[in-house]
């Protein structure tokens, strides 16, 4: 079997992302290659270049990482495995898994133990982005932005997070947001609107405790017309899993989501990558990667 490994190259490798790298290349029936990314969207290049080229593509990074790969494996059409090595700050995609063992990852892999999962799809201005947890637009897609805007300072992930937070607090203002879905509408100003493939981000808060990855449809979480005193203060029901109880606060689900900014135009992150303004549906591909992991 030929295996893949798309390493991110500007991160050092954990200790569990070492053992896991090691015992893959141990195992005599696997043909291993080992390719580190340059630079920003080069993961989803090498993604492409070798989709049809292997069985397994085993994406080492964090949330970024892996959304870049699967950009890459969907974008490409390939019938092609996927898994995931986590070495990010976050892994909030991982948090919907069984917890990483390298040498189970390993036996799944040689083994091929699988199952497929359900993947987002969202239109922006004719543009297409996919991603394998979360969507959002409001408030963390601010965060996101203002992180992409410090990665010249030298800071640490979490802290890097924690600052732009603080800076997204005072930054942020609500925007007007209408939503159509297979059975819902929603009309209003929002501090945020998650579209959820799976149910956690932000490192490790469970903003749609309902998400599956291999449901068929997308959850929406709205945290409405909610100030951001208000959210912060909730932040203790999404660490435990917990839905946010407040009248400006809904949960949908839906196949797919017609959206519109009213207004000034909102950036969308997915999976902590900025897919830019101008969205205009959201929607979910069921079955489409074959995930090395159990679920």
């Amino acid at each position: 079997m030929n295996v893949t490994v798309i390493i991110n190259g500007s991160r050092k490798l954990s200790s569990a992302a070492k053992l896991a790298l090691k015992l893959l290349n141990a195992v005599p029936e696997l043909d291993v290659l080992q390719i580190y990314t340059e630079g920003p969207k080069h993961a989803t290049f090498l993604a492409i270049q070798h989709a049809e080229k292997t069985d397994c593509i085993v994406a080492i990074g964090g949330d970024g990482t892996c959304n870049e790969v699967v950009q890459g494996i969907v974008g490409s059409g390939a019938d092609v495995r996927f898994g995931l090595i986590p070495n990010g700050t976050g892994n909030d995609f991982l948090r919907m898994l069984d917890t990483f063992d390298p040498t189970t990852f390993v036996q799944n892999v040689r083994d091929n133990r699988s199952s497929f999962i359900d993947i987002g799809k969202v239109t922006l201005d004719g543009n297409v982005r996919y991603f394998a947890n979360i969507a959002d637009v409001g408030f963390g897609a601010k965060v996101v932005e203002l992180m992409n805007a410090q990665r010249k300072v030298p800071l640490s992930g979490k802290l890097s997070y924690s600052l732009a937070i603080i800076r997204a607090f005072f930054a942020y203002k609500k925007q007007r947001v209408r939503l159509i879905g297979d059975d819902f509408e929603y009309e209003g100003k929002v501090l945020l609107v998650a579209f959820c493939n799976g149910s956690t981000f932000g490192h490790g808060l469970t903003i749609h405790p309902d998400a599956r990855l291999n449901n068929g449809k997308i959850c929406i979480a709205v945290i409405g017309d909610v100030s951001l005193f208000t959210y912060f203060r909730k932040l203790k029901d999404l660490k435990r899993g917990r839905k946010i109880q407040h009248q400006e606060t809904f949960y949908f689900e839906s196949k797919s989501i017609k959206v519109n900014t009213m207004g000034a135009q909102m950036e969308m992150e997915g999976d902590g990558e900025l897919f830019g303004q101008g969205i205009q549906e959201v929607e979910i591909l069921p079955e489409r990667i074959c995930l090395i992991s159990s679920i």
